[in-house]
């Protein structure tokens, strides 16, 4: 789950739906609209893969698998609705790369 407070002061918890997987959640990250978008890693052994899940403002959960297994990957988002993401090499020091996505609205 996770907690919200506003900027007045009111909490809620948000309820995150089964993802079937077992995961690490690592960032999370809110846009303009009140989309949470969380990178995720998976658990040594029981699950494999690294990602990205969007929690829309209706509750949808969609995943957004990524092909390598980065050491870290950290999430924010711009005014206009992007989300920007950096991923740190799991075999290398260097070599971070930024990465945009961009939404349909």
């Amino acid at each position: 789950a996770i907690i919200k407070i506003t900027p007045n002061g009111m909490v809620s918890t948000i309820t995150i739906p089964s993802i079937n997987k077992t995961v690490y959640i690592n960032k999370l990250t809110v846009d303009s609209v009140g989309n949470i978008f969380f990178s995720y890693s998976g658990i040594g052994g029981v699950s494999s893969g690294s990602g990205i899940y969007r929690l829309d403002v209706e509750g949808n959960i969609t995943d957004f698998p990524i092909s390598t297994t980065p050491k870290n990957i950290t999430l924010t988002s711009d005014r206009t609705g992007n989300l920007y993401f950096i991923m740190a090499s799991s075999t290398s020091p260097v070599g971070s790369q930024v990465y945009k996505m961009t939404f349909a609205n």
